[in-house]
């Protein structure tokens, strides 16, 4: 495989190799039937100068109809490369417990968004705030292959499945999430 000498842009360029064969089947009494195979590899190449530049740009509480709830994160890279994102959420309240979610491999592709998704599974605490601390290991832009993030504390809206525009939780409003 060989890369282009000059490209259009700088940044990622995603592409598969897809291999193939076809293989004689090996049942006793059958002939002339044949199998196809087939695996394929994802690949990012990163050409030139390349950043990328992800960032949380929303919170949402949800609740389905079931009453499951979880929070949908819109996370937005305006970099020319994609982000490729580990971490921890974690959920504080007035009761002082924590709920804990680890994040890993999260993709999001260069000057693109993308919802992420966490479901809870415990009760979520009155008053719940959100810390998100990542770190991104797209590693072409350090030495070491990561860079951290700042933690962030992202707003947290409420957004049942019948509503269509979300709700803001102020600090001291009394939310019913039942």
């Amino acid at each position: 495989m060989s890369t282009p000498m000059r490209t259009s842009r700088e940044g990622d360029f995603r592409f598969a190799l897809i291999a193939s064969t076809l293989l004689p089947e090996q049942r006793s009494g059958q002939s002339g039937v044949w199998k196809k195979y087939q695996i394929a590899s994802l690949f990012y190449l990163t050409m030139g100068e390349a950043e990328s530049k992800p960032e949380i740009t929303q919170a949402t509480l949800t609740t389905s109809p079931e009453g499951e709830q979880a929070i949908l994160f819109d996370i937005e890279n305006s970099g020319n490369a994609h982000a490729r994102l580990r971490g921890e959420i974690t959920i504080t309240g007035d009761d002082g417990n924590e709920i804990v979610s680890d994040i890993e491999n999260l993709v999001v592709l260069h000057e693109a968004k993308r919802q992420y998704k966490v479901p809870l599974t415990e009760t979520l605490p009155t008053n719940p705030q959100v810390t998100v601390a990542l770190e991104n290991i797209f590693a072409p832009q350090t030495a070491s292959g990561v860079i951290i993030m700042d933690p962030i504390k992202p707003e947290l809206t409420l957004q049942e499945s019948s509503l269509a525009a979300p709700l803001t939780l102020s600090e001291n409003a009394e939310t019913s999430l039942e």
